[in-house]
């Protein structure tokens, strides 16, 4: 691969359209789409993209954990706020997760809290949120 021929803020203008490119094509479907958003530089760029071409509000789901050592909800409430998203948020205990354990086979091919955000959108009809995941092996101790 080539290096970059430009200066820097040529660089950056370059890398901007095509996230900005990238976000909006994602957002194309029949139904509201949302954003995962952990509170981390990812999901808060994506979320961020996707509030400049939305017609009205974004929708935000985070999933918070019951240990506070993985629990990154109060970062991505606060992303949420700036941006003004309508965000929701679940606290997930582990006892949630092994009760997905039946069904895994079922929703394999989505990460868990893609699953757990699915589950409990309000209102429904909302495809399940794009962005990051947290894998099972994150629930396990």
């Amino acid at each position: 691969m080539e290096p970059f021929p430009g200066s820097e803020a040529e660089a950056l203008d370059v890398l901007l359209r095509r996230l900005r490119s990238s976000v909006s094509g994602q957002m194309v479907a029949d139904v509201p789409v949302g954003a995962l958003l952990s509170g981390g530089v990812d999901s808060s760029l994506i979320a961020a993209l996707m509030a400049e071409h939305a017609p009205g509000k974004v929708r935000t789901f985070t999933i918070g954990y019951a240990e506070a050592a993985y629990d990154e909800s109060a970062q991505a409430a606060a992303v949420a706020k700036h941006l003004g998203t309508d965000h929701t948020q679940l606290i997930a205990s582990p006892a949630d997760a092994l009760a997905l354990v039946p069904r895994m086979a079922a929703i394999s091919g989505r990460t868990l809290c893609r699953c757990l955000a699915a589950a409990h959108a309000p209102g429904g009809g909302v495809d399940p949120p794009r962005g990051h995941g947290v894998p099972f092996r994150r629930w396990r101790r």
